[in-house]
């Protein structure tokens, strides 16, 4: 990093830049403020934004401030477990309260001890708010998916199922949930 000057005590005209390091400061210095004000700053070429209240990243490129991604708290839900053949038909296992937080769910997975094909006699589901809408990611037995990357809406709980109902004999898996808040 570029290093600053500092002006002498008793100086009237402090805000007068010392050397050139201060001309590029803003582009050196990340910038945070709440998404809303981001209008109010120099989109100067390099320089960072951080929008304090989602997380979002933006780079300047001179005119104009793009996106360059977010900052979440990453988080994860695994389990492993047994259960008899044709025992669970959609049971909740994991439920992360919508709290005002907005999640974004990453990966899923369903891993069968002994590992083998794909079996559609286990699934694993993940909901946003209740079972009672369209699962936003879903794999079988020994299938993962870490290309979900759905967004619930902030404010809906997260919730994780597991249906072994047709398994004709007991199931060992490893479950894991992936998903990011912000």
């Amino acid at each position: 990093m570029a290093r600053y000057d500092t002006p002498d005590q008793g100086t009237l005209d402090w805000h007068v830049p010392l050397n050139e390091n201060f001309l590029a400061l803003e582009r050196d210095v990340e910038l945070r403020d709440l998404d809303a004000n981001r209008g109010n700053y120099d989109p100067a070429a390099g320089a960072k934004f951080l929008a304090t209240d989602t997380g979002t990243v933006y780079i300047g490129d001179g005119s104009n401030w793009q996106l360059a991604g977010s900052i979440a708290d990453s988080d994860a839900f695994s389990t492993q477990m047994t259960t008899y053949g044709g025992g669970l038909a959609e049971y909740e296992l994991f439920r992360l309260p919508g709290d005002g937080s907005t999640y974004r769910v990453t990966g899923l997975s369903a891993a069968m001890l002994g590992g083998g094909s794909a079996d559609s006699s286990v699934t694993a589901r993940v909901y946003a708010d209740s079972t009672s809408n369209s699962p936003v990611s879903k794999v079988n037995g020994n299938e993962a998916d870490y290309d979900v990357y759905t967004t619930l809406d902030s404010g809906q709980d997260l919730v994780l199922t597991l249906d072994t109902s047709g398994a004709s004999e007991d199931v060992t898996l490893a479950l894991s949930l992936e998903y990011e808040r912000w």
